[in-house]
C-alpha cells in the first residue's frame, strides 16, 4: 500500500507543529520537513478547513494547531486530504465472472478497510510525537 504524497506531507506538517508546540512559518515547516512550500500552502488550506490548523497571515504569521495533539488522529488528517482512506470496493469487480471469488476479495478488502480506519482513528498525533505505544489494529475474521 502506498500513501499519497499529500497525506504524507500533511502528517509531517501536523506532527512538526505538535513537536514544536508553537506557531511556525510555512518556510520553516517546508524546510524542516522537506515539503514543497507551494504544496504545503495547499495542504494547509485543507487542514484549516478541517479545523486542524490555524493560519495567521502577515510578517509574523504562520501555522499552528487548532487542537491539542491528543485530539487529532491520523484519521482526521487523512480525511482532511481525501474523502476517505479507501480500498477498492464492490464496483471495481463488476466485470469479474467468478462472483464467488470476487465476494471473497471484497470481503477481505472490507475487513482491511475496517482495520485501517480503526488504526487511523485510534492513533493520535500526540502518540506519534511522544513515541507512545500505538494501538495495533484487531482484524476480524471474514
Amino acid at each position: 500500500m502506498r500513501i499519497k504524497a499529500t497525506i504524507d506531507y500533511a502528517i509531517r506538517a501536523v506532527l512538526y507543529l505538535a513537536v514544536k508546540g508553537e506557531q511556525c512559518s510555512s518556510r520553516e515547516i517546508s524546510e524542516a520537513m522537506h515539503i514543497p512550500r507551494d504544496l504545503l500552502v495547499q495542504i494547509a488550506i485543507r487542514l484549516r478547513q478541517a479545523s486542524i490548523l490555524a493560519a495567521q497571515s502577515g510578517k509574523y504569521g504562520g501555522y499552528s494547531l487548532m487542537k491539542k495533539p491528543a485530539d487529532i488522529t491520523l484519521y482526521d488528517v487523512v480525511s482532511a486530504m481525501e474523502d476517505e482512506p479507501a480500498l477498492p470496493g464492490q464496483d471495481s469487480f463488476c466485470e469479474v465472472t467468478d462472483k464467488g471469488a470476487a465476494e471473497l476479495v471484497v470481503g477481505t478488502y472490507q475487513m482491511l478497510q475496517t482495520g485501517l480506519e480503526k488504526s487511523l482513528a485510534s492513533t493520535t498525533i500526540e502518540q506519534i510525537a511522544e513515541k507512545k505505544a500505538i494501538p495495533q489494529p484487531e482484524f476480524a475474521t471474514a
